[in-house]
């Protein structure tokens, strides 16, 4: 059978079609959707610029009576995309996680620590730049208090290990009132 010879213009034409196409499919992946999570008066502000057409953009606020729970996580906990965005760096949309069920995820690193943020109706998992600091500041209105929890939570566990013996006598309300005065 004969080599088939395309037209220049055809040629021409698919070049000129896989060059946007090209670059949607690197802004679609890794791109960070300007990103951005802040604490504000009424609760946790998480704002994205969308992506593309897949993802409208998003100002989405937390309020701090929704929340029931904050967690500080050293990672992303393993998920899989129901609908959304899991790009190079930025993964946007609905998710499942083993560990936490049906997940809201705003990530903007997937290398950075992470803070949960559960609601009775949802579950948020977020990466702000200083994760640990974001948590403090959330635990913080909700609580009323200025400690630095995810401090607390280290101390404890270390202390946990060094003195074990000498808790033995404490109940779990004692022990970390004793671990509080131990860390401060």
């Amino acid at each position: 059978m004969p080599k088939q010879a395309y037209p220049r213009w055809l040629k021409l034409l698919i070049v000129a079609m896989l060059v946007p196409i090209g670059w949607c499919t690197y802004v679609a992946l890794a791109g960070d959707m300007d990103l951005t999570y802040a604490v504000t008066d009424e609760g946790v502000q998480i704002k994205h610029g969308g992506a593309l057409v897949i993802i409208p953009p998003e100002n989405k606020t937390i309020t701090f009576g929704e929340i029931t729970e904050v967690q500080l996580l050293e990672k992303i906990p393993k998920m899989r995309k129901s609908f959304g965005k899991d790009g190079f760096g930025a993964w946007v949309g609905d998710f499942n996680s083993e560990q936490y069920g049906p997940v809201k995820a705003y990530i903007r690193n997937t290398k950075w620590s992470a803070v949960l943020i559960k609601t009775e109706k949802s579950t948020y998992v977020i990466t702000p730049e200083n994760a640990a600091d974001f948590a403090d500041q959330v635990l913080a209105r909700l609580t009323g208090d200025k400690f630095k929890w995810h401090e607390v939570a280290s101390c404890h566990f270390a202390l946990c290990r060094a003195v074990s013996s000498d808790l033995a006598d404490f109940s779990d309300a004692n022990r970390f009132d004793y671990l509080i005065k131990l860390c401060f």
